[in-house]
């Protein structure tokens, strides 16, 4: 009886499907510097590019200063920066790219994606905002305003997180998505006292969540009326204000 019973179970086992969790990997084993002083750009998105490859993965930053110009987050890859982890982007107009939009970490088209840990990204605003208008000002950029950054710019994407994190001094928004479906924003903290964007930019999207988040930005939130089924819960802003 015991044996047959054992059999079931067995049977029972087998018949789940058996999904490996998501392997870790360690920022500095890719040459990442946490020196606050070396550009990190290439060797981040080389990791980035190798978990995709592999099929996905964690990327962890551990305490230090990363500084970095603008890198493409892929389908399955999330960053964790851990409390005292902080993300700089660089103050040279020259590391600024993106799809769809300029940013410091963006995707296009991507799914399963995530920027999570309790860590800080620092957007170098003022700074890198002088520099690009610098470079406008010589006709080296066409369009200062069009050209500055968010901090996380996602278009076209599915499933994605970005949680427990410092957001500071982003030249433009601080998370921006456009046409995006399935995605959550969970305690955030965004700091952008100095900036006319929305901190948080929603625009054709679906399906958004923006929960347990702290906005300290004169334009807190901004959604247009393409987007759908957009959920807010316990968010405040610097004034006291929830946002809706």
């Amino acid at each position: 009886m015991k044996r047959n019973i054992l059999i079931v179970l067995v049977l029972m086992l087998l018949s789940v499907p058996f999904r490996a969790p998501a392997q870790e990997y360690k920022a500095v084993a890719f040459g990442i510097k946490a020196d606050g002083v070396t550009l990190n750009t290439a060797s981040i998105q080389r990791a980035i590019d190798f978990l995709s490859a592999k099929g996905g993965g964690t990327l962890t930053f551990y305490v230090g200063r990363y500084l970095t110009g603008s890198f493409e987050l892929k389908s399955n890859v999330r960053l964790r920066l851990s409390g005292g982890a902080v993300l700089v982007f660089s103050p040279n107009a020259f590391d600024v790219q993106g799809k769809n939009g300029n940013a410091m970490i963006y995707a296009d088209g991507q799914q399963n994606i995530g920027v999570f840990g309790g860590g800080t990204i620092e957007g170098s605003s003022p700074t890198l905002s002088h520099n690009i208008d610098k470079q406008a000002e010589a006709g080296h950029i066409e369009d200062a305003e069009a050209f500055r950054p968010a901090l996380i710019n996602f278009t076209n994407c599915t499933n994605a997180t970005v949680s427990t994190l410092y957001l500071q001094n982003a030249p433009a928004s601080a998370v921006r998505l456009n046409r995006c479906d399935n995605v959550t924003l969970k305690k955030l903290f965004v700091f952008n006292k100095e900036n006319a964007r929305p901190a948080i930019d929603i625009r054709q999207s679906r399906d958004v969540k923006l929960q347990d988040t702290y906005v300290d930005a004169p334009v807190p939130l901004g959604q247009d009326d393409k987007s759908a089924q957009i959920s807010i819960s316990n968010c405040k802003t610097a004034t006291g204000q929830t946002l809706k």
